[in-house]
């Protein structure tokens, strides 16, 4: 584990990464976004693991559609980072599948979630069967117009350097 990672609290022995979003009691929930602190990570450029200034190169994480897109939901990582997600997150080590739609619709605290992750659009349910470290030396942020004057944004990566893929293994139970 990197020394960056090694820094942040962890629960039940599980690092708590910058983005997930904490409850009143301090209770993490690896699914849900906090969706401010992953607005500071486009505009600060900060990492989406450790929450740390960005160094060169920047690495995004995801399955052959945003890799073929360049376009990213989750953020910008320090390789480091990266790497050491690619060997911890249940999610990417394939022993969790994603939560059911429903399930994004309020977040920890009630609240509703107002980003829409690709995990709660219903073409998107299905999780991939490989993933990737994509590394590139800048993001943009995309902004698409949805219906009724809403809008998503995405991390759109620079040209990647470089592209290694990863096979999820079959998870072992879906988790909600």
């Amino acid at each position: 584990m990197n020394p960056r990672i090694a820094k942040l609290k962890t629960y039940k022995g599980i690092p708590i990464v910058f983005f997930a979003t904490i409850d009143k009691k301090g209770i993490p929930d690896f699914k849900v976004t906090d969706e401010e602190k992953r607005m500071r990570c486009g505009k600060e450029h900060l990492c989406w693991i450790c929450g740390e200034p960005l160094t060169m190169p920047i690495c995004f994480i995801g399955g052959p559609h945003s890799v073929a897109q360049g376009t990213f939901t989750d953020g910008p990582m320090h390789a480091e980072c990266a790497a050491d997600s690619m060997e911890m997150c249940p999610w990417l080590l394939g022993r969790m599948d994603y939560a059911p739609p429903e399930s994004f619709k309020m977040d920890r605290h009630n609240r509703p979630v107002r980003f829409v992750t690709g995990a709660a659009r219903p073409e998107m349910v299905k999780s991939p069967d490989r993933v990737a470290i994509y590394k590139c030396l800048g993001f943009d942020i995309l902004i698409l117009p949805l219906q009724g004057g809403r809008c998503a944004w995405f991390f759109k990566a620079f040209t990647a350097l470089s592209v290694d893929f990863r096979d999820r293994i079959a998870p072992t139970a879906k988790t909600a």
